[in-house]
């Protein structure tokens, strides 16, 4: 999620940013989508609804200070983190994660004109009511960097249910593709391709934890590497720094898997 663009791309494609935010505040993914393309024409996301779906909004109104998002009350937050509130907690962390308020930025940069409306949860129960939520509140798109590993990995899970529930009433879901890397999923299935027995779990492997990667928006090149074993694995061994990649993000935030 590198977010800082060069002089020459800011000054070349200074016509075409969505809003009033210096080229530094955009990610440069946009511009390797062909945004500002959609941006020359006039969509900028005016009139519609995005509601992102994630662990956590620490730092949020850092965020906000720094013109990365739009004040509060041109956005609608919720959660359903009964033990942690808005600013929710992750896998990897006992301080509040950033993780959703880093996805808000991106769409924010993507559709200016967007309302965003920031949902939380903690626990698959959460995860439910937050999904029946946000199709309660007729909202049309919903963005979701996150995933649970539990299986049964077949649809017929309570996160899937409830994906799939939101769908039939009109939203569109829109999930994390995976940022596990080499990581893969390994396993048996029977002749219907049911996954089934423990080894449909994600094969164990080590997740590397870059500090510093995410921070700032992939500003900064990782600090430390390390390493955390794979569900029901024993501790593995080190990762190289090399394997570290800058914005990989090791966590289960975003592994497409929504079982």
């Amino acid at each position: 999620m590198l977010r800082a663009l060069p002089i020459a791309l800011a000054s070349a494609s200074s016509l075409m940013l969505p809003h009033s935010a210096s080229a530094q505040a955009i990610t440069q993914g946009a511009f390797r989508m062909g945004a500002d393309a959609l941006w020359s024409q006039g969509f900028l996301g005016g009139g519609d609804r995005i509601a992102v779906v994630d662990e956590g909004f620490g730092g949020l109104d850092e965020s906000i200070a720094a013109g990365e998002l739009p004040p509060r009350d041109r956005m609608r937050t919720m959660s359903f983190d009964a033990a942690h509130g808005l600013g929710g907690r992750s896998l990897l962390t006992t301080d509040p994660t950033p993780h959703g308020t880093r996805m808000a930025e991106i769409i924010h940069d993507l559709a200016p004109q967007a309302e965003l409306v920031l949902v939380n949860y903690n626990t698959v129960d959460e995860f439910v009511r937050a999904t029946e939520w946000v199709a309660d509140q007729g909202i049309p798109v919903a963005s979701h960097s996150n995933s649970f590993l539990d299986g049964p990995f077949d649809g017929t899970g309570a996160a899937a249910r409830a994906v799939d529930g939101a769908s039939d009433r009109g939203v569109l879901w829109i999930n994390s593709a995976g940022n596990f890397a080499e990581r893969h999923w390994a396993g048996g299935a029977d002749a219907t391709a049911t996954p089934s027995g423990a080894s449909a779990l994600p094969r164990a492997g080590p997740i590397c934890t870059c500090r510093g990667a995410i921070r700032a928006r992939g500003r900064r090149s990782p600090s430390s590497c390390a390493t955390r074993p794979g569900r029901g694995s024993r501790s593995p061994p080190p990762l190289p720094r090399d394997r570290c990649r800058s914005g990989s993000g090791p966590s289960r935030w975003a592994t497409g898997s929504i079982g």
